[in-house]
C-alpha cells in the first residue's frame, strides 16, 4: 500500500469519526472583482466541516499577529474554481459563513496534497474575527 492510499484512508477514518461533529458550513469562492475593486462570488457552496470556535494566534505571511475566532476543517477534497489570478481551491478571499452565521476573513488556509488527484485530502481554514486588527 501507498504513503497516499494510507493517507486517503486515514482522512476516511476520521471523515466516519467527526460525522457527529460536523455541520455545514457555506463557502461563496471569490471569481474576480472590478476595475474598482468590488468582488464577484460564486453562489455560497454548502460543506460539512468540523468548527471549533477558539481564538488563537497566527502569523500572517507579513509577520503580522493576527487572532482566529474559528479553526474549520473540512474532511474532503474541494474542486478547484478555475478562475484566473485565485488560489486554488481555497482562496483567502473567499467567504466563510459559520453555522452562527457570522463570518470573518480568512486568515489562513492549509491541506496536505494529494499526489495522484492534485488537491488537498482535507482542507484547514483560520477564519479572522471582523473586529480584530488585520
Amino acid at each position: 500500500m501507498s504513503l497516499d492510499q494510507t493517507v486517503r484512508g486515514a482522512v476516511a477514518k476520521i471523515d466516519s469519526v467527526t460525522k457527529s461533529l460536523q455541520t455545514t458550513i457555506l463557502l461563496s469562492r471569490w471569481i474576480s472583482q472590478t476595475y474598482d475593486g468590488t468582488p464577484s462570488y460564486g453562489a455560497p457552496e454548502p460543506f460539512q466541516a468540523v468548527v471549533e470556535y477558539k481564538q488563537e494566534q497566527r502569523q500572517s505571511p507579513t509577520g503580522q499577529t493576527r487572532v482566529s475566532k474559528a479553526h474549520i476543517t473540512i474532511i474532503s477534497p474541494i474542486e478547484p474554481v478555475g478562475a484566473a489570478e485565485r488560489s486554488e481551491p481555497i482562496d483567502e478571499r473567499d467567504l466563510v459563513t459559520l453555522p452562527n452565521l457570522t463570518t470573518g476573513p480568512i486568515l489562513e488556509t492549509s491541506g496536505l496534497v494529494d499526489p495522484v488527484t492534485g488537491l488537498p485530502y482535507m482542507h484547514e481554514i483560520w477564519l479572522g474575527d471582523r473586529r480584530g486588527d488585520f
